[in-house]
């Protein structure tokens, strides 16, 4: 294979650093490199994360999405020995993971998500969205059913035997964003949720969302609203416009013990103007009406975030997280261009925190510390919040971490990028309105980019365990690093823990 990746490999003990960290001068101890020799080949940007366990081997898995050439998914399988050495430069000489290239009716891998053990078969399962293959970007949807073993290379072609979806009609771009669902209707199988923002049942470009239940065979070939032996519901935006489906995640937000399924819609009007909004969709074991509008959710099946942002796009993105520790699930939204105003693009991330079920329209202007927080940026045209993720417990305190990408940040060169991770905080010391300049030393580590146009931050997620030492990693993408253009990309797996924790009282 010509395609080539080469992975520096750095190390994987854990002893202490500042709590800034140059991704130019990523210590040994910090975690690793992943770097493309492809040209073009825009790695990370289409996707990164754990990929749960998909050889059940007891050991997390993750996946980088590579945008570019044919398009495709490298995994990198979890190893409880960790990666010592050379991991090697050619991705065909790789013994601990395995890669899918090609397209898929006509448009090439673009997305990838963990959707859990989907048909119970005891292997967790990854989804992969080709939301541009034919007919014109009308997009596709296929599982990658997990087993105990993988070829190193595997073509497009094998997914012909797995559970693919279509049905969209042109420019509707299913599989734009696929996420696991966890068990929505508690029936013992995980469910997922695949999206297609410009779908255009409610009006031009409303956008839609399909949660498929999971069961223990699945058709090779399913056509929504034609096939039958699948089960799923369709969520539908109401305005032109609307995006809903731009993003989606889940989470149990109520403590109910079902998942809940949060959805975003970037561009839906608010009080200000267009700023987005979030839909939150209880899970519940009574079946779904097979086509549900947007409008019908708050109130009835769930709750509606919005904004107050004029020309904010609160939704573009989300995550999950238990980040104040009371046991409920919070739902963490980026808002890239908000925390301003339509001429000073600050950024924002706003948490929602968990609580027993909420059924009225949460705004963000409401918003007291206690029901939830908006952390904004600092910097002019950091679009803080661009990109979110949960990053476990990556510093070990027994609460979860925020990641919050800001690609646009320019401290170190134009547009190199950075990415925060946030600490997360017990119950009663979150602020209604915070800015990342607010958390100590001791509360956040500041990773910044490397290079001009280095975009760090255009993805960012956790990792999971993948080498068995009981702490949690996290992955960041950087889209334009590159020794040949600065389209090939890079990806950068951050080991949990390497930051010392640094009491209140001075005492570390």
């Amino acid at each position: 294979m010509q395609h080539l990746i080469s992975v520096l490999l750095l190390a994987m003990a854990t002893p202490a650093l500042a709590s800034s960290l140059s991704l130019s001068e990523l210590p040994s101890e910090a975690g690793f490199k992943i770097s493309s020799s492809t040209s073009l080949d825009s790695l990370g940007s289409g996707g990164i994360g754990s990929a749960g366990d998909l050889n059940g081997d007891g050991l997390n898995d993750f996946f980088v999405v590579r945008n570019g050439g044919e398009g495709g998914v490298l995994v990198v399988l979890g190893s409880a020995a960790g990666f010592v050495g050379d991991y090697g430069v050619d991705v065909n000489a790789w013994s601990g993971g395995f890669e899918v290239r090609g397209s898929i009716a006509g448009g090439y891998i673009e997305t990838a998500s963990a959707v859990g053990d989907i048909n119970g078969d005891g292997y967790d399962d990854l989804a992969l969205g080709a939301p541009n293959s034919f007919p014109i970007s009308s997009g596709y949807a296929c599982i990658l059913f997990g087993r105990s073993s993988f070829p190193a290379q595997m073509s497009t072609d094998a997914l012909s035997h797995s559970a693919c979806f279509s049905g969209g009609q042109e420019y509707d771009n299913v599989g734009y964003s696929i996420s696991a669902a966890g068990d929505f209707n508690g029936d013992g199988f995980d469910d997922f949720a695949i999206t297609a923002p410009l779908a255009n049942f409610g009006d031009t470009d409303s956008g839609s969302v399909y949660l498929v239940f999971g069961q223990s065979l699945f058709p090779s070939q399913v056509e929504f609203g034609a096939t039958t032996g699948v089960t799923f519901s369709r969520f539908d935006g109401l305005a032109q416009g609307d995006y809903f489906g731009m993003s989606v995640a889940h989470g149990d937000f109520n403590g109910d013990g079902k998942s809940d399924l949060a959805i975003g819609a970037e561009d839906v009007q608010g009080a200000q103007g267009p700023g987005g909004s979030v839909y939150v969709v209880y899970g519940q074991s009574e079946p779904l009406d097979a086509v549900i509008p947007a409008d019908t959710i708050s109130g009835n099946l769930g709750f509606e975030v919005t904004s107050v942002s004029l020309y904010g796009n609160l939704g573009r993105t989300l995550a999950t997280g238990n980040f104040n520790g009371d046991g409920y699930d919070d739902l963490l939204v980026g808002d890239g261009n908000g925390g301003g105003d339509s001429s000073v693009v600050l950024g924002s991330a706003v948490i929602i925190f968990g609580s027993p079920r909420r059924n009225q329209e949460l705004s963000v202007g409401v918003l007291n510390g206690l029901n939830g927080t908006v952390i904004q940026g600092v910097l002019l045209s950091d679009r803080l919040g661009e990109r979110v993720g949960s990053a476990g417990d990556f510093n070990g305190d027994g609460i979860e971490d925020l990641l919050l990408g800001a690609l646009g940040d320019s401290r170190v060169a134009a547009s190199a990028g950075s990415v925060r991770i946030l600490y997360g905080r017990p119950v009663g010391q979150w602020s209604a309105l915070m800015n990342v300049d607010q958390f100590g030393d001791a509360e956040v580590v500041d990773v910044q980019g490397a290079s001009a146009s280095g975009q760090c931050g255009v993805r960012v997620s956790g990792a999971g365990d993948f080498d068995r030492d009981y702490k949690h990693d996290v992955i960041v993408s950087c889209n334009g690093e590159g020794a040949l253009d600065e389209y090939m990309g890079a990806v950068y797996v951050l080991h949990g823990q390497f930051v010392p924790v640094v009491f209140k009282s001075g005492f570390d």
